[in-house]
């Protein structure tokens, strides 16, 4: 829980600061949130 409040709040700050920045940061939170699921997935079949 704490570590997605973490992922979640730090790209907001970054929105808030400078809008180029904070979108960058998020796409690049979205990729590997997204590749670390795919790699679970196959690293644990069932």
């Amino acid at each position: 829980m704490g570590n997605a409040l973490l992922l979640a709040g730090i790209p907001v700050m970054y929105l808030r600061e400078d809008w180029r920045m904070g979108l960058v940061f998020t796409v690049y939170c979205v990729i590997s949130a997204t590749l670390y699921n795919g790699m679970r997935e196959v690293g644990t079949p069932y």
